[in-house]
């Protein structure tokens, strides 16, 4: 989610030409060269004034915490980046010591089923598609950006025709993925799922926190029809075909500064851009209520059945961790100690 949202958001959202969307991902734009914050995808200024505001979010810097329960038991909470980039999957030293020996290691969800019928039931792809054609009409879209989901269909191997026939949970799901990981698809894990395999081969116990399905099928019942208007709008921007190798590099630096908030906040700014000054910040809203806030609420449920015995190693996306309703402060909120471990590549809490 992390590098989707934010390496577009970088990018200003621009619109552009409908049938380049899938082409701009190419290996020059997605292998980035060097770490930095590019001050041509944001001004020194900017970052000044992005920083200044983030340190009013609670907890808007730092991926590494501690966790003590009250009985003393310890356990980490990392924040993760849903990305395939060997850059980040060179995990701090302390972080992948701590995976190796965890008694549980939770994620937002556990991927590998449980038994053969899971097994079968995810490969049909149930809640993905529809019998009857629907189209795109009901997400009230531009039409550069239903062509940028049609070229990204087409590039995934769904077919020029799959958006009319998607369900809204199975086509928000599919916007997840950032077109820059297609190529490594396969072959190099996502940091979450590279977490998991650590800890798997160190004897953990894996704890999905939620059902794998679990986005797909809320957003399928027709009670949620707005909140699948909603995500699809804003991912679907996501996929401008303007994004660069200085805006993936700034995204990733901002992450491994553990600058949480400076990204959120910088995402703000270009939803504006994209939707407008009042609607981009109301979609961010809208769709975080229910990505962040309301999922962050069912990650602490699982977690607190695990935590007073200590030995948790819990790996959730990084802008899970900041704000009011984020898991630092309702980790605190339900009275836990919760402190930052600042690893050497991070900036200092501002």
């Amino acid at each position: 989610m992390f590098l989707v949202r934010l390496a577009a958001a970088l990018a200003g959202l621009a619109a552009a030409n409908p049938a380049t969307a899938q082409y701009w991902a190419t290996r020059d734009v997605c292998d980035v060269q060097e770490l930095r914050i590019d001050p041509a995808v944001i001004s020194q200024e900017e970052l000044a004034a992005l920083r200044t505001d983030a340190s009013l979010i609670p907890n808007s810097t730092g991926n590494y915490w501690k966790i003590t329960a009250p009985s003393g038991a310890v356990s980490f909470l990392w924040g993760t980046i849903h990305s395939t980039d060997p850059l980040v999957l060179n995990l701090p030293l302390p972080v992948e010591a701590q995976v190796r020996k965890a008694r549980v290691a939770a994620f937002e969800a556990d991927f590998i089923p449980a038994t053969r019928r899971l097994l079968e039931y995810n490969r049909s792809a149930p809640g993905f598609l529809r019998s009857y054609r629907a189209g795109l009409q009901d997400f009230d879209l531009p039409p550069e950006v239903e062509g940028w989901i049609q070229s990204r269909l087409i590039g995934l191997g769904w077919g020029e025709d799959a958006a009319d026939f998607l369900t809204p949970g199975g086509l928000a799901e599919l916007m997840l993925l950032h077109p820059c990981d297609d190529f490594a698809a396969g072959i190099y894990p996502t940091q979450d799922a590279f977490l998991q395999t650590l800890a798997a081969i160190g004897g953990a116990r894996i704890l999905g926190l939620e059902p794998p399905d679990r986005l797909r099928k809320r957003l399928n019942n027709p009670k949620d029809a707005d909140l699948a208007r909603d995500f699809v709008r804003l991912y679907a921007g996501y996929l401008s075909p303007d994004l660069s190798e200085a805006g993936n590099a700034t995204a990733f630096s901002l992450y491994l500064n553990g600058e949480n908030g400076t990204a959120l906040l910088f995402e703000r700014r270009g939803l504006s851009a994209y939707w407008g000054a009042s609607e981009g910040p109301a979609l961010q809203d809208r769709v975080n209520a229910y990505l962040l806030d309301e999922r962050n609420q069912v990650f602490v449920e699982g977690l607190l059945n695990e935590l007073p015995e200590g030995g948790v190693f819990a790996a959730v996306g990084s802008w899970h961790l900041p704000g009011e309703n984020g898991l630092v402060s309702l980790l605190r909120a339900e009275g836990y100690q919760v402190e930052r471990i600042l690893l050497d590549r991070e900036s200092p809490s501002p």
